[in-house]
């Protein structure tokens, strides 16, 4: 294979990784985290954008990690810095669900997996989040818990009944 046919073959490689990467229905975020604390997004998918309610990556980059993470329900925040912050070493993972609101005020529950992919040069963490609108399932397991919890009440009434 001479280099034009390589070279070719590689193009054709990536542009179909491109693909994959932005019509894959699950959402891609990666990150790097500066100074300890300060995070810069370098990359996501169009599933993170629409998660997430941007239109663009260039929106999101103008809102800031801290402003995509405002999203985050206050309760599930420091659930996910304190699992984050776990990561160690290259490789390392943690998964999580937490509940979000998506800029247009829609609550949505995202299942989500975060995986530090190495070290920059400056010995900052990478990191790639992937992550899962699981909004109906979350809302189906609502609906079955009060179903059962009804179910329940409606077996105490049978087993006390009226005439009792």
């Amino acid at each position: 294979m001479d280099d034009r046919a390589r070279e070719n073959k590689i193009r054709e490689q990536e542009m179909l990784l491109e693909s994959i990467y932005d019509t894959i229905e699950f959402g891609i975020i990666r990150y790097v985290v500066k100074n300890g604390n300060d995070c810069e997004i370098l990359s996501m998918n169009q599933a993170a954008l629409h998660m997430l309610d941007y239109e663009t990556v260039q929106e999101c980059v103008n809102d800031g990690f801290y402003g995509v993470a405002s999203h985050v329900s206050d309760e599930d925040k420091p659930k996910i810095l304190s699992l984050t912050n776990s990561l160690g070493k290259p490789g390392d993972m943690v998964k999580f669900e937490y509940q979000a609101k998506s800029k247009s005020g829609d609550s949505r529950w995202i299942s989500a997996s975060s995986k530090l992919l190495k070290l920059d040069q400056n010995q900052n963490p990478v990191i790639q989040r992937t992550m899962t609108d699981i909004t109906e399932k979350k809302e189906l397991e609502l609906q079955l818990r009060e179903f059962d919890r009804c179910r329940k009440l409606y077996e105490k009434f049978l087993e006390f009944g009226p005439e009792n």
